[in-house]
């Protein structure tokens, strides 16, 4: 097993009810994602960049993984979700896909109904301004999320 690895079964473990690496990975969710340049993962890489925190829903437990970590026990394809939210935050206009979306309307950041009406004009070249301006607000509202989360983290983990 590569040290990595190692590191990381071990710190999710440690963290976890279950010592069972495939039961204990049950018991961990995303609960926020953002960029933080230079940092480090809860296995030991160094100098990542895109940072995920993790949760235990049963001991509360939170650990700070990056993408290449989190891909080994949880479903979701953070690369995708990160690139999205970089293209956004350079230029707010442009669309989030509906994996990136799905993934902040799981996270609470918005409503179903914004889910759905987002999905409707993501694809679309030309948008109304009451359309435009939606979009904005809902990707406003996928940066703030991270901005939170990453306030968060950083006063929750060291």
């Amino acid at each position: 097993m590569h040290t990595y690895t190692f590191n990381l079964h071990g710190a999710v473990l440690n963290e976890s009810i279950s010592q069972d690496w495939d039961f204990a990975i049950q018991e961990w969710e995303i609960v926020g994602t953002y960029e933080d340049h230079g940092s480090t993962c809860t296995c030991g890489k160094k100098n990542i960049s895109e940072i995920n925190i993790i949760k235990n829903k049963f001991t509360g437990a939170t650990l700070k993984v990056g993408s290449q970590c989190v891909k080994q026990f949880m479903n979701v394809d953070m690369f995708v979700i990160h690139a999205n939210v970089r293209k956004i935050a350079k230029d707010i206009t442009k669309s989030v896909n509906r994996p990136t979306l799905w993934f902040f309307y799981q996270q609470g950041v918005i409503t179903s109904q914004e889910f759905l009406d987002y999905v409707e004009i993501f694809r679309r070249r030309t948008l109304f301004l009451h359309q435009s301006n939606f979009k904005i607000a809902i990707n406003q509202k996928i940066l703030d999320f991270q901005q939170q989360t990453k306030k968060e983290a950083t006063n929750a983990i060291s």
